[in-house]
């Protein structure tokens, strides 16, 4: 649910609205609460595994939701 929630109404998607590219681990993270991005990493993988986003991990902000 957290996962959904950060990747589909909150965080991401406002990111993206606000600013016109995508966020960093550590602004998900600030707008998450939390203080680790490991954290986050782990949030993001599983959103990975359950196809809701796609990134490519060589490049930073390419975050793209499904």
């Amino acid at each position: 649910r957290r996962q959904r929630q950060m990747c589909k109404e909150t965080v991401v998607e406002q990111y993206i609205k606000r600013y016109g590219y995508p966020p960093t681990v550590r602004d998900i993270g600030k707008g998450l609460g939390y203080r680790s991005p490991s954290t986050v990493h782990g949030y993001l993988r599983q959103l990975k595994e359950e196809h809701l986003i796609e990134s490519d991990g060589s490049k930073p902000r390419t975050l793209h939701i499904n």
